[in-house]
């Protein structure tokens, strides 16, 4: 069997990472920033601060609405 065989769709998408390198470091600072807690103290902190209140997965209704409609 022949091993070298590249796609075309491989072939396009190194082409394109070959000269579009921003592609490939916004690739890993959204790696670092959820894969890695220690890459940016600053961003966590941000993000921590930007998030919403979990709410049950939507299975429960804040209060102060009317449930029997």
């Amino acid at each position: 069997m022949k091993q070298d065989y590249v796609s075309d769709f491989t072939l396009f998408i190194n082409h394109y990472l070959t000269n579009h390198p921003e592609v490939v470091a916004e690739q890993k600072r959204g790696w670092d920033r959820y894969w890695n807690p220690d890459a940016d103290q600053a961003v966590q902190a941000q993000n921590s601060e930007d998030s919403a209140p979990n709410d049950g997965y939507g299975f429960f209704l804040p209060a102060g609405i009317d449930k029997s409609h």
